[in-house]
């Protein structure tokens, strides 16, 4: 629970695993969570229907949305360069229908929330058990759901992390922050979890 105004309210996360498989979640305080794959048209993104599904799901938190937590994109040995292309295009969809709402986007580095969640080297068989066992009543069944599970748990550790920060910016139009663990190459940083504005 959130105070705002000396009322306490549910604090509202979106949560976005990107990618074509992946999938987009809302968390309601304690007492409910919804989440949705990404959709697509003919194999692509359906930009259209991605900013409805975000107005829908914001539509569900009485109090406003606190903020949406996205994965960070990066790059991976041996991938394909089409693959970060539509990542990326997936990134600029997701955010602007975020904006749209002028909603507080934040960006979280893939080992930051599974280190916080025990999560680190598990795969995605460890996210699909972890998101079971946190949502017993989401959709999760099938092994294919493993980008519905890790939408859940980013909005999960977000709701868990970054309360402090983001309840402060609830009712603000906030530039888009970038939460990660890992230094940058060549600028020696503390290893650790950290807030700043791109």
């Amino acid at each position: 629970m959130d105070q705002l105004n000396g009322q306490l309210i549910s604090s509202a996360w979106f949560g976005v695993d990107l990618g074509k498989r992946g999938a987009c979640a809302l968390l309601l305080g304690d007492e409910k969570a919804i989440v949705e794959d990404v959709p697509l048209t003919a194999g692509d993104y359906d930009f259209q229907a991605l900013c409805c599904l975000v107005y829908r799901f914001a539509s569900e938190a009485p109090y406003g949305i606190t903020g949406a937590c996205l994965e960070r994109p990066q790059s991976r040995k041996g991938e394909a360069p089409n693959s970060g292309i539509s990542t990326g295009i997936g990134l600029g969809a997701w955010r602007t229908a975020f904006a749209l709402l002028d909603i507080p986007v934040y960006l979280v580095h893939p080992a930051t929330w599974k280190a916080n969640c025990a999560l680190t080297g598990q795969g995605k068989i460890g996210s699909l058990q972890m998101a079971r066992a946190l949502f017993p009543t989401a959709d999760l069944a099938r092994p294919v759901h493993d980008g519905r599970a890790e939408a859940l748990l980013i909005a999960w550790w977000a709701a868990t992390h970054l309360r402090r920060t983001a309840i402060m910016r609830r009712t603000t139009l906030t530039p888009i922050l970038e939460l990660s663990s890992a230094p940058k190459k060549r600028q020696p940083r503390p290893r650790r979890s950290r807030v700043e504005a791109i």
